[in-house]
């Protein structure tokens, strides 16, 4: 039985349907070595994400937006921010490197991309983040949604391991971490809630710089480097996540393929 990503099934539907119902309109020429990856606005990222992004919606606390562009038509973008708690991204290198640290919290590419744009996407998008001064750069990808990161594979991240503790609780038709205000507010008892355990992450790390800023970001860096995950791995992960969902919602997210 072999994984597939969540959002490869997206595009793969969306290739299905009628070209003319379809956003964004596919261009005349698609020439990869020619697509400019620029900055976006929130906009432009959100038709794309919403449309072909698994989790269907745009983090909070988002700060920078990229697209990659065909003729003038944007193929894909990525979304980065500081969309995880303080304390985690102090972890990674230390507080005194917190303000250049950024995570990357959604990405998509349309159907009708060429294989490889989701790379050229990423790679420039970290050049252009590096002139802005930042230098560590993390990201997940969720077991649940079919995810390994072999993109970040591609793009040369380091691998330091995955996260996988607690549990969620379904209310109101969304899956949350146990928060006690929530819960207080709501007047709600857990114990009458469907449970599941929290998804699996693999973590993945770009540190940039001058060799001797990477050099020395990589001995601060809290986490071991260790090899990449593969996709036999994440099959036997998601079938002990799935195993251990309780109530509504199980499975919603993985798909199979022979």
């Amino acid at each position: 039985m072999k994984l597939k990503a969540h959002q490869r099934i997206i595009r793969e539907q969306k290739a299905k349907e009628n070209p003319l119902s379809l956003f964004p309109e596919k261009p005349d020429i698609i020439d990869l070595k020619k697509a400019v990856v620029r900055k976006i606005n929130y906009q432009t990222a959100e038709k794309i994400i919403i449309e072909y992004e698994w989790l269907g919606n745009m983090p909070t606390y988002c700060t920078h937006y990229f697209g990659i562009y065909f003729n003038g038509i944007c193929g894909g973008v990525v979304v980065f921010g500081i969309g995880i708690p303080k304390n985690v991204l102090e972890d990674i290198c230390g507080k005194e490197h917190l303000p250049e640290v950024r995570v990357l919290t959604r990405g998509a590419c349309v159907h009708w991309t060429p294989t490889g744009s989701a790379t050229k996407l990423i790679a420039n998008s970290l050049k252009l983040l590096k002139k802005e001064g930042y230098k560590i750069i993390v990201a997940y990808s969720d077991v649940r949604a079919g995810e390994i990161g072999t993109i970040y594979q591609a793009c040369n991240f380091l691998y330091t391991g995955s996260s996988f503790g607690g549990s969620e609780v379904l209310i109101n038709g969304k899956w949350r971490t146990r928060m006690p205000r929530i819960i207080k507010e709501k007047k709600l008892n857990t114990k009458d809630l469907p449970k599941r355990k929290r998804s699996l992450k693999h973590r993945y790390i770009y540190l940039m710089g001058t060799k001797k800023e990477i050099k020395e970001l990589r001995k601060k860096l809290k986490y071991k480097i260790l090899p990449y995950p593969k996709r036999t791995d994440a099959v036997e992960v998601s079938r002990e996540i799935h195993a251990n969902t309780i109530g509504e919602g199980k499975g919603q997210f993985l798909d199979t393929a022979q």
